[in-house]
């Protein structure tokens, strides 16, 4: 479930400015929120907000002039979510209940218009479910849903949910040999057809840096077997992704080349699996000395970039894939706050360094076609960073990523287009002032090849944002 915490705790307005339409809608109150979740049903747009065991959605016009409030019931009002689910037509919510001294992870399908439409019983145990036990993923066009959680050090439960059929699709309960399910369990991807890859990691010794195994592993929904693939790696890894390329039958794994316990990236690994897990290849590639020139300019050169990590992997037709990869520095620090105490007491601080955003486009055959850094340079504090980083925009033809210039009241909302040779444009898009917004760019929804809703967070007050891209 993709939820943003709150840390902190009318206008329509249509503004067009270099070929494009920006959309604001009246602000919810949302001071006593827990939790709150943007999605869109119909392309309707709907904030999901959970308040004191609340469940409340709020549905937005089309053009974000007005919104109505809608309560969810539950069945029980200690029923806690566990994941939910957003396709075309319905909104899926995930939930555990107690009845009658056993615990149930059920599911229930709400229209555009807040109405419950179906439920269906997904799995049912006599010991506790913790909400938080199971952990979740999508399928890349969001037909099914996995939940899953490890049991103990050896056992993981599997549900795998058809969201368009509104139902399970299969359960499974795996018993693995020779791998440590809570320790060792590291990524986990599912196909649009139901079909779950999973990776486990067993990490080195401080004195061997090759003793590094990746265990691969996938379940079948035709096939009762689980089926895995054991690789001796030569290099140490600790931040990566995997994904399932639908078009080509790939699964994809891809992150950064460390140096042994260090946040030093030298380069970066891909690793290609066909869907029967046969291996096509492994390549561990070094940082190209033009992507470093770019990176330290006047500063003395290295060989390697701090504090990298994965944002994402987005696949192309042809086989190959851009990789994401973002400077992130998260610093804590404590500063004395009252010496007049017998023992001073301590104040702790977080700050947030979102830096450079490096984007690697590498070959079907694991080659790399090229690579480029785009410069950004966000600083905060105590505020987990949520009005960093940066929002996607994906199109046939291109790529946008665009982000907050500086992470204040007053910043420019900047764009850069990539297109499939890696050619670079950057746009200034509007000033956010002026119009009293605060963008989360990272939880931003995109709706279309052109249109993009985020949500802004200012003084306890929720806007939704609609951009529209006019020529792109």
């Amino acid at each position: 479930m993709k939820i943003i915490f709150i840390f902190l705790l009318s206008l329509s307005l249509t503004i067009n400015t270099f070929s494009q339409k920006v959309s604001i809608s009246p602000p919810v109150n949302i001071r006593n929120d827990n939790s709150f979740e943007v999605i869109s049903i119909n392309n309707i747009p709907i904030v999901f907000r959970y308040n004191n065991n609340d469940f409340i959605l709020n549905i937005f016009d089309q053009n974000l002039s007005g919104y109505s409030e809608k309560k969810i019931f539950l069945e029980k009002r200690n029923s806690e979510i566990v994941s939910t689910s957003v396709n075309d037509k319905n909104f899926i919510i995930f939930y555990s209940i107690n009845y009658k001294g056993d615990e149930s992870v059920k599911a229930i399908k709400i229209n555009e218009n807040g109405e419950k439409k179906d439920s269906a019983d997904l799995f049912t145990a006599s010991s506790n479910i913790d909400s938080y036990d199971f952990k979740n993923t999508e399928s890349e066009d969001k037909s099914k849903t996995l939940l899953f959680r490890s049991i103990n050090s050896t056992e993981m439960d599997f549900i795998v949910f058809d969201n368009i059929k509104f139902r399970k699709l299969y359960s499974k309960r795996i018993k693995f040999k020779d791998i440590k399910t809570n320790t060792e369990f590291r990524k986990i991807s599912i196909s649009n057809d139901g079909k779950v890859f999973m990776l486990f990691q067993k990490t080195p010794g401080i004195f061997n840096k090759y003793n590094n195994k990746m265990i691969v592993g996938s379940i079948d929904p035709t096939d009762q077997n689980f089926r895995k693939k054991e690789l001796d790696i030569e290099f140490y890894f600790d931040n990566f992704k995997i994904f399932f390329d639908n078009i080509n039958k790939h699964l994809l794994i891809a992150g950064t080349r460390n140096k042994l316990f260090q946040n030093k990236s030298e380069g970066y690994f891909t690793i290609k699996f066909n869907s029967e897990l046969e291996l096509i290849f492994v390549k561990n590639n070094s940082f190209n000395k033009s992507l470093l020139d770019t990176y330290y300019k006047t500063m003395k050169l290295k060989t390697y970039i701090n504090n990298l990590k994965v944002k994402d992997i987005f696949p192309r037709n042809d086989g190959g894939f851009v990789l994401l990869l973002e400077k992130v520095e998260i610093i804590t620090r404590q500063s004395n706050n009252d010496f007049r105490m017998r023992y001073p007491s301590y104040v702790e601080s977080t700050d947030n360094i979102y830096g450079e955003i490096i984007l690697i486009s590498i070959h079907e055959t694991g080659e790399e076609f090229w690579s480029k850094i785009i410069t950004k340079n966000q600083i905060s504090s105590n505020d987990q960073g949520v009005y960093s980083s940066f929002g996607v925009l994906k199109t046939s033809g291109r790529m946008n990523i665009i982000f907050n210039d500086e992470i204040k009241d007053e910043t420019q909302v900047i764009m850069y287009n990539i297109n499939p040779i890696g050619n670079i444009g950057r746009i200034s898009l509007f000033n956010t002032e002026l119009y009293d917004l605060k963008l989360m760019l990272r939880e931003s929804l995109q709706l279309s090849n052109r249109n993009l809703l985020i949500p802004s967070y200012n003084k306890d007050k929720l806007k939704l944002v609609l951009l529209e891209l006019e020529n792109n």
